[in-house]
């Protein structure tokens, strides 16, 4: 039988084929939970985003307010410091950490309500857009805590609130574009995961294709013919042959099967041969030629036992290579290894090259 190379092997094929198939989907089974995990973070930052608008938006409107009934009194003014004042202390500390926390790429556990600080990774327009937030909130700030004035405990309340009021609309822009650049990239994060799924779709779905294309190639085909084959021989078509397309167990297979066809085809060529034939030289001619395709035969010739029965005489002799030490018509001792049965029962035997006929 022919040996099989391991890569041409039918395991090998199948089995690489089910790795391929495993790992494509494992590979975008797991990007895509990973994306997902990391879509989970691109929320919270953008709702630490949307909390900028918020803060903006309500500095603003506190502070028109304010300025739409300054206080007079100074029972009046205490009570602004502990409302407007005190309320705009806060919101500018969680839009100094939230800012600062998008400056540095590391959120807090106090602005997440995570276990671990949240680290941040942004494409080139977010970083872009969060660079002139930066310096937008920056400004807004250092004007804002100039405009409290110099005294801390009698803060200018009415200042503070005609400076948000003029600049305060700037803020909220920035924020609102701050929190813009973030949804576009979480989109385009989303859209990648689409994309990739679409991807692993079709490359599944091609190689599912090919798979389906080799298994009947290699495998299907081939095993088919394999099946006629044996049903032709078996119908009296012997010698026929299978074509062989492949080198895997089936091509083996199938090289087996034509050798044995072949071999069966001989043996009945020969039979038809010596039963049909007239002339003994071509028929030791054909008998040599054709057991060469199952014995290493040298030559072929008809031994008579002698009358007496202890000597063998080769009446003819038929070999390929000229010039031997065999001879027609050679006496030979009668102790050639024969077997005796062959002998008393009349039956001729083929052994070592030549055939003996036993005499009657």
């Amino acid at each position: 039988m022919k040996q099989v190379l391991w890569y041409n092997s039918i395991r090998f094929r199948i089995s690489l084929a089910v790795l391929a198939f495993f790992l494509l989907q494992a590979g975008t089974a797991g990007l895509t939970l990973y994306e997902i995990d990391l879509r989970k973070h691109d929320y919270t930052i953008l709702i630490l985003a949307g909390q900028l608008r918020v803060i903006s938006n309500s500095m603003v409107q506190q502070s028109r307010n304010y300025l739409a009934e300054p206080s007079g009194a100074a029972s009046e003014y205490q009570r602004d410091i502990r409302h407007y004042y005190d309320s705009l202390l806060q919101q500018i500390g969680i839009y100094d950490a939230i800012i600062n926390g998008y400056r540095e790429r590391r959120l807090l556990p106090e602005l997440t309500g995570r276990d671990e600080p949240l680290t941040c990774n942004w494409d080139e327009q977010s970083r872009a857009q969060l660079d002139l937030s930066v310096a937008h909130w920056n400004s807004f700030r250092a004007g804002l805590f100039n405009a409290f004035g110099p005294d801390s405990k009698k803060v200018n309340l009415a200042a503070t609130a005609g400076y948000i009021t003029a600049q305060g609309d700037n803020l909220v822009a920035s924020s609102e574009k701050l929190s813009k650049a973030f949804q576009r990239m979480m989109e385009g994060k989303l859209a990648l995961i689409h994309l990739i799924n679409k991807i692993s779709v079709g490359l599944s779905a091609a190689l599912a294709i090919f798979i389906a294309i080799s298994v009947y190639q290699r495998i299907t085909k081939p095993l088919s013919n394999t099946v006629k084959g044996f049903n032709r021989v078996a119908n009296g078509d012997l010698g026929h042959q299978i074509p062989v397309f492949v080198e895997n167990e089936i091509g083996a297979m199938a090289c087996s099967f034509n050798n044995l066809s072949s071999r069966i085809r001989s043996i009945f060529n020969l039979t038809d041969h010596i039963n049909q034939g007239t002339n003994l030289d071509d028929t030791l001619k054909f008998v040599c030629t054709e057991f060469k395709t199952f014995i290493p035969v040298e030559w072929v010739g008809v031994l008579i036992l002698t009358p007496e029965q202890n000597r063998f005489s080769l009446e003819r002799l038929f070999s390929e290579q000229s010039g031997g030490k065999l001879k027609e018509n050679e006496l030979f001792e009668g102790r050639l290894g024969l077997p005796e049965g062959a002998l008393e029962s009349g039956v001729s035997l083929i052994t070592g090259g030549c055939i003996h006929l036993p005499t009657a």
